[in-house]
């Protein structure tokens, strides 16, 4: 059976101007500098640990492997409104947001709910866009559920 589960993307996305990453430096003495830079740039949207992936040290620093005029471009690129593509499937579907994220407001996911069958809205408490990492046992334990109900 096909099933699908969407994680803090809404049906309709408008995403600010990254004007803080933009604003970092290529490089930075330490990780640590690293890891401040991004908190600051990000908070209170997502958490520093999502960057940590791309983080690298060369002969001059430590850097993010992307670029972020890359990075806003990507952003623009989703932005608009998905509603016939969000409505197109009829898979049981699961939609976790986080409580304190701005990507899908209450309204919103009350909205994606009303707007397609077969779909579970679930709001993990606490949580930001990164719930996935700052709430993992929550997240997985979620999922888990979702998926065991659907196997039986």
């Amino acid at each position: 059976m096909a099933t699908a589960v969407v994680v803090d993307v809404g049906a309709e996305v408008s995403v600010p101007e990254d004007t803080a990453i933009a604003r970092l430096p290529r490089h930075f003495a330490s990780l640590q500098a690293l890891r401040e830079g991004i908190r600051r740039a990000v908070a209170p949207f997502g958490a520093v640990e999502h960057f940590d992936e791309s983080a690298v040290e060369d002969e001059q620093g430590w850097r993010f492997l992307w670029d972020a005029a890359d990075m806003a471009e990507v952003k623009r690129g989703v932005c608009g409104a998905w509603w016939d593509d969000w409505a197109g499937g009829e898979q049981p579907l699961l939609l976790i947001r986080g409580e304190d994220s701005p990507l899908i407001p209450p309204a919103h996911g009350a909205d994606m709910l009303r707007r397609r069958a077969n779909t579970e809205l679930v709001t993990i408490e606490g949580a930001g866009h990164d719930l996935h990492l700052t709430h993992p046992d929550r997240f997985a334990a979620v999922v888990r559920r979702f998926l065991d109900e659907l196997t039986g």
